[in-house]
């Protein structure tokens, strides 16, 4: 599927010695690096996701002409609020002089990056923007963030001009293969929406996609159908009846989703999408979120809900009946301490649950239901 891509754009990046029978060579993403190492007329160069001024007319340009956006609607300061500002701490937006080393020499040392256990001590972790030049000219930006259990493609910015080299589909397979040599874990390609045209792309891929309420990535192919017209989607089994599905599943919020293969699901033939059975109005769910509040409010004398509030029933967000659990074996508690910024006052201090208000307990117990209640002991929360 990707082998007239990459071979298109060997052909583009060559000095004129590209002499492989591209027709009955092997496929190998290999030769893909390889190409770039000979290569004197393209390069990749790894950064902060500062501003300048290249890279802001590389987007207007495209998204005037790719994107049909009004000229007058983009402006600077619009472009570094969306792909420049990170919410990092500043040492991992400027990076280290060693990692920027290794990512603007990876393709140069591949293969050896990848196995050496120094090199992988200056593993990258940030917001991080990619250039790529050919003939000294930017054509692309690809917009990443580095993160402890992989790479996650932000955004890319294509010339319109070059579009004859895909080069949308080429940052995926360059960057799927830089995850590969550089040990880097998963590469997560972004939000996928199955109606949006301009995301299509990303199915060349595989992949797979999240069932947030069973906190498992199936691969998008087995559950396709069940994403069309924008639906929400939950994976069941013959086992999960009307009877047996009287609440939402518990939630882990580790931030460690399950794969397949180590799921509930890794033996099914038969998987079905049972979201109307777990989550329709008329389901015992919502009836059980409801009685689970009722008495969690008297435990942790939380204030009554508000139109505001998050509501009792979110797919892939822990379940009011596991947060009325966790009070009962003592997980959650009156003593449980928070650090709290008070916006309004300017404190600043740690707290237990008990001295805050009904509103502040409420508002605390949404956070765990949202984060978990191991993020919410080690953050400082603002109210």
């Amino acid at each position: 599927m990707h082998r007239q891509t990459v071979n298109r754009f060997i052909r583009a990046i060559s000095n004129g010695d590209d002499k492989r029978d591209q027709k009955n060579s092997k496929f190998d993403l290999k030769s893909l690096i390889e190409a770039e190492q000979k290569s004197t007329k393209f390069k990749t160069v790894f950064g902060p996701s500062n501003f300048t001024k290249e890279k802001y007319e590389l987007y207007k340009k495209y998204q005037i002409r790719v994107h049909n956006d009004d000229p007058e609607d983009l402006n600077e300061q619009s472009f570094d609020r969306f792909l420049c500002d990170a919410p990092f701490h500043q040492e991992e937006i400027e990076g280290t002089k060693a990692q920027w080393d290794l990512l603007n020499g990876w393709v140069e040392n591949w293969p050896k990056v990848g196995q050496s256990p120094q090199l992988q001590k200056n593993k990258r972790i940030g917001p991080t923007h990619e250039c790529y030049y050919l003939d000294d000219k930017l054509i692309a930006i690809s917009v990443l963030d580095f993160l402890p259990t992989g790479i996650s493609s932000i955004y890319f910015i294509w010339d319109p001009d070059y579009a004859n080299l895909s080069l949308g589909t080429l940052s995926g397979l360059r960057e799927i293969q830089m995850c590969h040599e550089l040990n880097l874990g998963y590469y997560y390609l972004g939000y996928y929406i199955d109606d949006c045209d301009k995301m299509k792309y990303k199915l060349k891929f595989g992949g797979e996609i999240l069932d947030l309420a069973n906190e498992v990535y199936f691969p998008i192919p087995q559950v396709g159908d069940y994403m069309k017209d924008g639906k929400l989607f939950v994976c069941g089994t013959s086992k999960d009846t009307p009877d047996t599905l009287h609440r939402e599943f518990a939630l882990q919020n580790t931030g460690h989703p399950k794969s397949l293969a180590t799921s509930r699901f890794k033996n099914e033939s038969l998987i079905r999408d049972i979201s109307e059975l777990v989550y329709a109005f008329n389901s015992n769910t919502h009836h059980e979120a409801e009685t689970a509040y009722k008495l969690l409010q008297h435990k942790l004398k939380l204030s009554d809900l508000t139109p505001d509030d998050l509501p009792l029933v979110v797919p892939g967000v822990t379940p009011v009946w596991q947060i009325l659990e966790m009070t009962e074996n003592g997980t959650i508690h009156e003593k449980l301490k928070v650090t709290v910024f008070s916006m309004s006052h300017g404190s600043f201090g740690s707290t237990r649950l008990k001295d805050l208000t009904p509103i502040g307990r409420k508002m605390i117990i949404q956070f765990i239901r949202l984060f978990g209640i191991a993020k919410i002991e080690n953050s400082i929360i603002l109210i």
